[in-house]
């Protein structure tokens, strides 16, 4: 499985911690990524100051996604998403790459 980096602790602090999000909303996860990680990312998620999501996605668990999302990851900062946010962008996410 690729990993996007992550230190094993930081995955299972995560899942100690539940790591449990409400259930995303699709529409509203595509306007969270519009806002928050397009600019970085690019619009359609295939990369430009930051990495490509497209082959990262799939491979990623959700609470992997949300760790990075919430508490950054190498040179992407944290993220000021609440739950809600975070699981609607991953919902959007996962509804486009896996």
């Amino acid at each position: 499985m690729k990993r996007m980096g992550w230190s094993l602790a930081a995955v299972l602090l995560v899942g100690c911690q539940g790591g449990d999000l409400p259930e995303g909303d699709i529409a509203a996860g595509e306007q969270v990524f519009a806002d928050t990680c397009a600019v970085c990312h690019g619009a359609d998620g295939s990369g430009g100051i930051g990495p490509s999501l497209i082959d990262e996605v799939p491979d990623a668990s959700d609470a992997e996604l949300q760790d990075v999302i919430q508490n950054g990851e190498g040179e992407m900062p944290a993220q000021s998403l609440d739950d809600q946010q975070t699981a609607d962008v991953i919902a959007y996410m996962r509804d486009l790459w896996g």
